[in-house]
């Protein structure tokens, strides 16, 4: 069974016809991807006749490496939500409910994922490494004569 911790009890805006919940979380993605760290759950929960949406702030920041030099780099990351709570997973773009409650960390995590850039960079002009010798060229010319 998942730790509390991880997950939201939004029990009462399910039952509160006409109502809103805001919540602010800390989610921790440490077991899920070490990558992402200081990740916050920023969320206005509202029913309206009986269909609770959900407008919300994932924010976060991801560490990996350069793909073209291989230094580290760290990036903060905002995803946003803006879609209904369903009973299931059969809506692409819902945020499931069991037990009236909802997995922070798979949302959390969804959200961010898709916030990844295709090539992650130190900085858009980074000259990555010789071909010859490995030498990062954002250091400077490597010398090996290429």
């Amino acid at each position: 069974m998942k730790d509390q911790d991880s997950t939201l009890d939004i029990s009462g805006i399910l039952k509160s016809d006409g109502g809103s919940q805001h919540c602010v979380r800390s989610v921790d993605l440490s077991e899920t991807d070490p990558s992402f760290s200081d990740v916050v759950f920023d969320a206005e929960f509202r029913n309206i006749s009986g269909v609770v949406t959900v407008r919300a702030t994932v924010s976060g920041v991801y560490s990996g490496v350069c793909d073209r030099c291989l230094e580290p780099v760290s990036r903060g990351l905002s995803a946003g939500i803006d879609t209904v709570v369903t009973a299931d997973s059969s809506k692409d773009d819902s945020i499931a409910v069991k037990d009236s409650r909802i997995d922070l960390v798979r949302t959390a995590y969804d959200a961010l994922n898709l916030e990844l850039p295709t090539v992650f960079l130190c900085r858009e002009d980074c000259k990555g490494l010789c071909q010859s010798c490995g030498a990062n060229l954002n250091e400077g010319p490597c010398g090996c004569g290429r």
